[in-house]
């Protein structure tokens, strides 16, 4: 490892992490799943629209997304999780 790999290098201490908690039930732990989003045929110039897959994490106690997981910003009314 030379001089500039070291340098670009982050010493980081499990200290220094803070974790995440879920805002609607405090729990800690998060699956990651796929959320399917449509990109029209008009946009990609293909004969038909596309799938695309998008990771996530969801809460694995209570099933919600964190605002800051959301692919979209999806305003709270328009989401069907809630």
């Amino acid at each position: 490892m030379n001089y500039k790999e070291t340098m670009n290098k982050p010493n980081i201490k499990p200290s220094d992490m803070k974790p995440i908690v879920c805002e609607d039930c405090g729990g800690m732990y998060f699956r990651q799943v796929m959320a399917i989003n449509k990109v029209s045929k008009f946009l990609t110039g293909q004969d038909k629209d596309t799938m695309v897959p998008v990771p996530v994490f969801r809460c694995d106690d209570c099933g919600s997304i964190p605002d800051e997981f959301q692919p979209i910003k999806l305003k709270k009314n328009d989401r069907k999780d809630t």
